[in-house]
């Protein structure tokens, strides 16, 4: 299903519907359901963030692995990007604020908060496959230029992955943490290895 907002086009695939369908019915604690949905309007916050700056991305698109935006081909501005890449997160961190503040009165939304503040958090790590990470590696670029802007990144993110690695390997040992843990470690991995997230890479 397509449709238009504005000069975006939103996109519905059936791998997207079907995802929902099945988190509905298999999972009776409905947590699959509110991570789809935390992760929607963490995708919302971008493009309301890119429509707001005048800077509307090509497409929304929401597929079998979760919403995503297709970015345009106007560039944004280095503060433009900075509000578009850390909105997605603010959205998630407002949004579990709320949550918890009505948590008072319907307790099943602090569960929701709880979905919300990790989504917000873990997008913000300094890692290339996250919008912290695209966010402080234009930082750098900007004051450092490139290619030093870069190498400091990689460093940053490098130091980063081997003890956020190391930690979540412990506590999955230790029977403390699920083991997607180490899937979202390894997809950290993977992606640190992709080109630079910097606007000045090649």
């Amino acid at each position: 299903m397509k449709f238009q907002l504005g000069q975006t086009r939103v996109i519905i695939r059936f791998g997207f519907v079907a995802v929902l369908t099945l988190s509905a019915l298999l999972d009776p604690s409905g947590w699959g359901v509110l991570g789809l949905l935390a992760a929607l309007l963490h995708e919302l916050g971008h493009l309301f963030c890119c429509l707001i700056l005048k800077q509307p991305p090509e497409a929304l698109e929401l597929t079998c692995f979760g919403p995503a935006l297709i970015s345009g081909t106007r560039l944004p501005t280095f503060q433009q990007e900075l509000w578009i890449l850390l909105s997605g997160s603010a959205v998630n961190l407002l949004c579990a604020g709320l949550c918890v503040w009505a948590g008072q009165w319907l307790s099943g939304l602090t569960v929701f908060g709880g979905f919300h503040l990790i989504l917000g958090l873990l997008n913000l790590f300094p890692a290339q496959g996250l919008d912290g990470g695209k966010a402080l590696c234009l930082i750098l670029e900007q004051f450092l230029g490139f290619p030093w802007g870069h190498r400091v990144f990689w460093i940053i993110q490098f130091v980063f992955l081997i003890l956020f690695s190391t930690v979540c390997l412990l506590w999955t040992m230790e029977q403390r943490l699920h083991w997607t843990g180490l899937v979202f470690c390894g997809y950290l991995w993977l992606a640190a290895l992709l080109p630079s997230p910097g606007r000045n890479s090649n």
